[in-house]
């Protein structure tokens, strides 16, 4: 009859320090991805915008479209302002992937910190729960 009173406390103990493990697992893996993002801005899951920026040359050709999506002749641009809208939008991808990767890395490192407390907190009470048994 003892047991079943103290069998409640440790499978919560348990099942937070299980559940701490994998949120950490998560969050490395997280940040794992977010520095290669931060590495390679251009190349970065191919998530952010349509065109192809790694190099003019790439955007060109995905720009050499004569005929947009919704079927409207799209005149030619000149070489400066081609140059100037790949600068733009290399500029505008390299800003957004930054942002997204310093938030993925801060929202990891906080969600790391956050399962070792838990982790280390609930272990030890788990350690004190079986020593008074």
């Amino acid at each position: 009859m003892e047991k079943a009173p103290r069998l409640v406390p440790t499978i919560y103990g348990y099942l937070v320090c299980l559940i701490s493990i994998v949120v950490l697992l998560v969050s490395v893996s997280m940040i794992v991805g977010s520095l290669f993002n931060l590495h390679d801005p251009l190349r970065a899951n191919g998530i952010y915008g349509g065109n192809s920026l790694s190099s003019l040359q790439s955007y060109k050709a995905t720009l050499a479209s004569p005929v947009s999506s919704a079927g409207v002749a799209q005149p030619a641009l000149a070489q400066n302002e081609v140059q100037a809208a790949y600068d733009a939008a290399k500029n505008d991808q390299i800003a957004a992937v930054r942002f997204d990767a310093f938030r993925s890395v801060t929202t990891g490192g906080i969600m790391i910190l956050i399962a070792f407390i838990l982790f280390f907190t609930h272990w030890r009470w788990l350690g004190r729960l079986q020593k008074a048994a």
